[in-house]
């Protein structure tokens, strides 16, 4: 039992109850710490917004990887898969991709200019040159759609499958 004293830690107890608290928040180290804080600092308010405070909360703590008890001492993982997986299509990630896009597009007009910039805010990444043309030839594909409309609309349409695929990405599957 990790709150008994043992001779490994000289007597000492090696086990506080705040680490199945401070575990969820520094499970993976400072730099796994600052870029949480850095995506809920870039999408929390917009997902508050759109869900509201109360779901907001409940997603959060949903979300929250608690410690185990046997992994207080050392973890052999930091990323959970479930953990990404998640939010992938899920109605919160449909419902944001409209109100993302159109705060992007307010910084982009051209298509190009957008892409990457969806890249930089959501993937924190440059999109390669493959990357790059593949979304442009998957924009233009999408305003071609029957339910895009047309105009304005279509762009608007376009963008949003735009950053709703970039939003579902993730390192455990990623289709090339």
């Amino acid at each position: 039992w990790p709150l008994a004293a043992s001779a490994a830690t000289g007597g000492q107890v090696g086990f506080q109850v705040w680490q199945l608290v401070t575990y969820g928040f520094l499970h993976g180290g400072l730099v796994h710490l600052a870029f949480n804080m850095f995506a809920l600092y870039m999408f929390g308010g917009e997902i508050e917004r759109v869900i509201g405070p109360r779901r907001y909360v409940n997603l959060f703590l949903t979300m929250f990887d608690e410690a185990l008890v046997k992994e207080c001492y050392r973890r052999e993982q930091s990323i959970v898969p479930q953990q990404a997986l998640a939010l992938t299509n899920s109605q919160l990630v449909l419902d944001s991709a409209r109100p993302i896009a159109e705060r992007l597009s307010k910084r982009s007009a051209d298509d190009t200019g957008f892409t990457k910039l969806a890249f930089q805010v959501i993937l924190a990444a440059e999109p390669q040159a493959a990357e790059l043309a593949a979304s442009l030839q998957s924009l233009e594909a999408w305003r071609l759609l029957p339910e895009a409309g047309s105009g304005d609309a279509a762009t608007a349409f376009a963008r949003a499958n735009l950053v709703w695929v970039l939003l579902n990405h993730n390192d455990f599957v990623m289709l090339q």
